[in-house]
């Protein structure tokens, strides 16, 4: 496609690293703004109308792919009516994933069998976008925190390369 001409290994090198940098940065702002828009959605559904729904499933998952811990995710379908229409969702919280606490995801498991009916939260000129829970608990704001660290450091990491390389510390 486009031919890269490379005066010498640093070169090589430069590209290599400026482009690993921009990849990892990338990456960085993708993780941050997902987790900056599922805790905005969080915070906002706090004020939108709510109704009853109907718990349709829910399962509790052990999930050991990873060698050396086991996160556990509880999945769940509800329907509730808006305005005489039937909707349908499995949105517990907005960015929820699970977590490695046994207990505690085993507690939410347990509420939402036991709550009846369910009180979901729904977008007022949105109904299909719904939730059961707005708060945003640790792992998402750990979510948020995280990615913004990772990009710091990404960037930081960049400078210093740059400034080394303006100043010939090769």
């Amino acid at each position: 496609m486009f031919p890269v001409v490379v005066a010498n290994a640093f070169d090589w090198f430069d590209q290599l690293f400026t482009g690993g940098a921009c990849a990892f940065a990338v990456l960085g702002v993708l993780v941050l703004l997902q987790a900056v828009k599922s805790a905005r959605r969080s915070i906002q559904s706090e004020k939108w109308p709510t109704t009853t729904a109907t718990l349709e499933r829910i399962e509790f998952r052990e999930d050991m792919s990873s060698i050396d811990s086991t996160t556990f995710q509880v999945n769940c379908s509800y329907r509730y009516n808006v305005d005489g229409r039937e909707y349908r969702n499995s949105t517990i919280t907005f960015g929820y994933s699970g977590g490695y606490d046994r207990e505690e995801q085993a507690r939410l498991h347990e509420q939402l069998k036991s709550e009846n009916p369910l009180i979901v939260r729904y977008h007022p000129s949105k109904p299909e976008i719904a939730c059961l829970d707005s708060r945003v608990d640790g792992s998402r704001w750990a979510r948020v925190f995280g990615a913004a660290f990772w990009l710091t450091g990404v960037v930081g990491i960049y400078a210093v390369y740059r400034w080394m390389v303006a100043h010939d510390h090769r």
